[in-house]
């Protein structure tokens, strides 16, 4: 495939679009490659073993888990099943039409 961001082609693509009687822009249907990037929170329960002494100590809870994710890390279901999933934040980072070879 190539790509107008130049990474495979020099092809450029004609971005001036003639306007119709109706004064509407004529529209054509491509593929877009887009790069997105999201900010994403979790919450879900997970049964794990502590240290007793982080039971009473939030602080030493999170450190602990922080520093020990593989006790947890594979009951987080990145489609959200097991969860609760908000997007925090979403950007569109990058877009380029994708032409046929």
């Amino acid at each position: 495939m190539l790509r107008t961001d130049g990474s495979d082609s020099t092809t450029a693509l004609n971005t001036d679009s003639a306007e119709t009687d109706s004064g509407m822009q004529d529209e054509t249907t491509v593929t877009v490659e887009l790069t997105v990037t999201e900010e994403v929170t979790y919450e879900f329960n997970v049964e794990v073993a502590v240290p007793s002494h982080t039971l009473d100590d939030p602080e030493a809870l999170r450190d602990y888990l922080d520093d020990n994710e593989d006790l947890w890390l594979d009951e987080l279901d990145p489609t959200g099943k097991n969860a609760c999933l908000c997007i925090n934040e979403r950007s569109l980072d990058n877009a380029s039409v994708v032409l046929a070879a």
